[in-house]
């Protein structure tokens, strides 16, 4: 048997990969959404995400995500504007809170 021509063919698998990281939130009063909403610390959201505690502050100041200091001078990031600013800039209808 002589090889005439040779073709490549190529499949490509997409998959959906679920990820589940639990963190503590706290509600707290955010004076921009005007209601009581969850708030997670900077640590607990650099860890969630897996990020430098300083670049996701930068981002959060950036884009005018709602946050607030604690007594201790801890920060606190307003999950609800959080989230929706990190669905803007990554155009994905997919992340949102188990609630919604």
């Amino acid at each position: 048997m002589k090889i005439q021509k040779q073709r490549e063919l190529i499949i490509e698998f997409e998959r959906v990969q679920l990820v589940r990281k639990k963190a503590k939130t706290h509600l707290i009063f955010c004076r921009d959404c005007g209601r009581e909403v969850d708030f997670i610390s900077l640590r607990e959201a650099s860890s969630l995400f897996t990020t430098q505690a300083e670049k996701l502050l930068q981002f959060v100041k950036i884009n005018h995500t709602h946050f607030e200091s604690g007594a201790g001078g801890e920060i606190f990031i307003c999950l609800i504007s959080f989230l929706a600013c990190m669905k803007q800039k990554t155009n994905l209808s997919r992340i949102k809170l188990l609630k919604d």
